[in-house]
Order: C-alpha cells, then sequence, then structure tokens
C-alpha cells in the first residue's frame, strides 16, 4: 500500500480513537479536538468524515503497516489517557494497534 491508503487508513483509525475517548462530545465540537492533536488539515477533514461511519476497526488495523502503527499508537494513547480513565474500547484499540508493531 502507498503513503496516502495508510494516512487514510490512519485518519479512520483516529476516528474511532475519538469516539472513544469523547463518547459524549457534540459532532460540532469535535474539529475543536482535532486542533488539539496537531494534525494537519486535510487529516482532520478526513477525521471529522469518518467520525459517523468509519470502517471496521479490525480491518483498518489488518492494512496498518508497522511504519504507520507505530506514530498511531502514541496519538491514540494521548486520547485515550486525556480524561485520565482509558476504557476497555480504548485499551482494546491500544493492543490491537501493538499487535500491528510485531
Amino acid at each position: 500500500t502507498d503513503v496516502l491508503e495508510q494516512q487514510r487508513i490512519m485518519d479512520q483509525v483516529l476516528a474511532h480513537a475519538i469516539v472513544m475517548a469523547y463518547p459524549e462530545q457534540q459532532w460540532d465540537n469535535i474539529p475543536q479536538t482535532l486542533e488539539s492533536l496537531a494534525l494537519p488539515p486535510e487529516s482532520r477533514e478526513a477525521i471529522a468524515q469518518h467520525l459517523e461511519s468509519p470502517e471496521p476497526l479490525d480491518q483498518l488495523l489488518q492494512k496498518l503497516t508497522p511504519d504507520f502503527a507505530l506514530p498511531l499508537v502514541a496519538q491514540c494513547q494521548r486520547l485515550a489517557q486525556a480524561d485520565g480513565d482509558v476504557t476497555a474500547d480504548e485499551q482494546q484499540l491500544l493492543d490491537g494497534l501493538k499487535a500491528q508493531l510485531a
């Protein structure tokens, strides 16, 4: 897969992570949340588009290469720990990403 495809997968995985980290968040407030992640504008737009209907997480993780999984682990960890409580869903996502590094 090429870099653009990997970026698309990363954006969708982040969409899952954001929904898990902010389950009560209103969709209108998500862009402000994304700004705090210091992502490029095109990634923020892609994530916003995928928030309501991202691809299934297991399919995304299968397509992710280790080179791209590594920075994603850090971003998802920051999101998961932002509220001081890592939920079971968030831990499952982190474990899935770490498995892609092996």
